[in-house]
């Protein structure tokens, strides 16, 4: 129950009305849906279908003032005729414009558009000159030209790429907007208004290419942080991929490094065989399209996970001092680094070390456990020497990114010990006689000593 309960009323309701509307679907329906609901993509392209919108909605909204505007004018203007005819000039072309500019899905596609578009504005205004009566020239009804044509100014400031054909734009539309009312003799506020409102032409225009150009930046600048994200994630994989193979194969690259030169240690030689057996098992599952999966990881007793690990290295007479660690019971995802990290390192003594002493020592308390390997061999210089791919990263950043903690000393001839150290991903059990599980305050492990 719960939420589910709680929300099962709702969803009936939404159930029935579904039931109760008929399905809409189509071809012509996700059209309709794109028109009426547009989602451009955040890209240069999107930006420019954006522009596409604006402009053909403010056009739509152009071509449903003019229509009235003819008609309702058509018996004062000295030619009616012409004034219809202009108008149904302008109605034609705007349609011509939204479709061709649909079909693009950008507005600056086609450069003669946007000319062809600022010349019939153009005679639309001068127009006024023959349709419209000189009182009625600032009249917005009656001298329609020059409410339907702002939208030219704002299409030229967003269509036009240089800035000279912005400007002579801007200055034609201004100047055929000047032109009818600028010189009415006997009517000063009608000159006045009539060359204040031509002013818009060229304000619209900077609007269009201000607006246009620092969207059109910050748009490119998103596709190439887009463009620099994909090509860092495809270089962040590749290196992940590389990071696996080489994971799988160092180890492997010290058994057929050993098989090379030889083995006449009986002891090493069985060893070598187990372990080569199951690398031979990885390489075959990583070769698989896809690769096969190895099998879920359990949480691991630490003592037990040394001890395996020890085993396999029979030849190097390891000192196994695990009883301290017994009960420790570590998760699954740091057991797994934990048996590769030691993998690794008794691998490195085996390689490198050229000791007579090998000690895997264990000890845990009730806070935290501690996994050491020492030996007695050649040891190398920490601060100037360069560290392998084994223990910088499959013991030591490998345990980092566990949330280990992880310390390596070593000096030259005196050996290397490397300790592993975890703390609240442990969980720390032992049982009493009866089988019961001792925990600590508010259900804290808690290791019991004998």
């Amino acid at each position: 129950m719960g939420f589910d309960g709680y929300d099962e009323p709702e969803r009936r309701s939404r159930a029935r009305r579904s039931s109760r509307t008929p399905s809409v679907s189509g071809p012509a329906w996700r059209v309709l849906r794109r028109l009426l609901f547009p989602r451009p993509e955040t890209t240069l392209a999107g930006l420019d279908r954006v522009f596409l919108y604006i402009v053909l909605a403010l056009r739509t909204i152009d071509v449903t003032k003019l229509i009235p505007a003819v008609l309702g004018t058509a018996g004062r203007s000295p030619q009616p005729a012409l004034s219809l005819g202009l108008g149904t000039l302008f109605v034609v072309w705007s349609a011509v414009l939204i479709v061709i500019g649909l079909r693009d899905g950008s507005l600056g596609r086609r450069g003669w558009l946007v000319k062809v578009d600022v010349l019939i504005s153009c005679v639309c205004l001068l127009a006024v000159l023959v349709i419209t009566p000189p009182e009625l020239r600032i009249s917005q009804w009656d001298a329609w030209g020059g409410s339907v044509t702002y939208t030219s100014a704002l299409f030229a400031g967003m269509a036009l790429k240089r800035h000279r054909s912005r400007l002579l734009a801007a200055l034609l539309l201004w100047v055929c907007a000047v032109i009818p009312t600028g010189f009415v003799s006997g009517h000063p506020d009608i000159v006045l208004i009539g060359w204040t409102n031509s002013l818009v032409y060229p304000a619209y225009t900077a609007v269009g290419w201000l607006v246009s150009d620092y969207f059109r930046r910050v748009a490119e600048a998103t596709d190439e942080a887009r463009r620099l994200a994909t090509e860092a994630a495809a270089r962040s994989a590749a290196e992940a991929e590389a990071a696996r193979h080489r994971a799988l194969l160092h180890d492997q690259a010290t058994i057929l490094d050993l098989v090379a030169r030889g083995i006449e240690d009986p002891t090493l030689a069985d060893s070598e065989r187990r372990q080569a057996a199951v690398e031979a098992r990885k390489v075959a599952a990583f070769m698989t399209e896809p690769p096969l999966t190895t099998a879920p990881a359990q949480d691991t007793d630490l003592a037990s996970l040394a001890r395996a690990d020890a085993h396999d290295f029979a030849d190097l007479n390891p000192v196994v001092s695990v009883d301290l660690a017994e009960g420790t019971v570590v998760r699954a995802s740091v057991a797994t680094v934990v048996g590769s990290a030691l993998t690794t390192l008794l691998h490195n003594v085996r390689r490198h070390a050229q000791s007579d002493l090998c000690v895997i020592h264990a000890d845990a308390d009730a806070g935290a456990w501690e996994l050491t390997v020492r030996d007695d061999g050649v040891g190398f210089d920490r601060e100037n020497s360069r560290i392998g791919y084994g223990l910088g990263e499959l013991v030591e950043r490998a345990s980092t990114r566990a949330g280990l903690d992880v310390r390596v000393e070593s000096a030259p001839g005196e050996g290397t010990t490397v300790t592993l150290r975890g703390g609240p991903e442990t969980t720390v059990r032992e049982e009493r006689a009866s089988g019961e599980s001792m925990t600590g305050p508010k259900g804290r492990a808690t290791l019991w000593s004998s």
